[in-house]
């Protein structure tokens, strides 16, 4: 891994190029247009890795590309760390991150757990850090995002990344889980 200093002089390794597996990623996202590639970017207050959108915005749809394309560009650039996808007002996808709920095991924290069983169904997978989680279902969220501690969820102006690295027993399609996202 390549390091980096930020300029307090902490060094935060660079994390490592994701894996997509892209067999994994469901139909009803890959029919989509609303895909982009992302790079890692070191924050310069903390030193942290952002992955901001590469060439493209979660806001301009007129950037966005469709899963082959970003699938090649990924591919054949080695300096693209990733593939993101953008949810928008006008389908009825909602993306859920659950930051740093997996321990380094495997296993997904109790609170978490609840999220993952609450939204049985629907496809789930691991962020490229491999230590938070990634939620798709169907439905429409109140408002167009929600944000309470580690847990957020977003219908639009916002892309997540996407893996492919499924959860066990949570891959396939994303499904309608309407009354899941009204409690969570």
């Amino acid at each position: 891994m390549k390091s980096s200093s930020n300029p307090n002089g902490n060094t935060h390794p660079r994390p490592r190029r994701t894996q997509v597996m892209s067999s994994n990623i469901p139909t009803k996202l890959k029919e989509c247009r609303q895909w982009v590639v992302w790079k890692y970017k070191q924050d310069g207050k903390q030193g942290r890795w952002t992955k901001p959108p590469y060439k493209s915005t979660s806001t301009d749809p007129s950037t966005w590309r469709s899963f082959c394309e970003v699938l090649e560009e990924y591919q054949r650039d080695q300096s693209i760390d990733g593939i993101g996808f953008v949810p928008t007002e006008e389908d009825d996808l909602v993306g859920l991150d659950i930051d740093h709920c997996v321990d380094e095991f495997g296993q997904t924290m109790p609170d978490p757990q609840e999220a993952l069983d609450l939204f049985r169904g629907t496809y789930a997978e691991y962020s490229p850090s491999g230590e938070g989680i990634r939620i798709w279902t169907r439905g429409k969220l109140k408002g167009s995002r929600r944000k309470n501690g580690p847990y957020e969820a977003y219908s639009e102006n916002h892309y997540l990344t996407i893996t492919g690295n499924v959860l066990p027993d949570y891959g396939g399609e994303v499904t309608e889980q309407q009354a899941a996202l009204d409690t969570y």
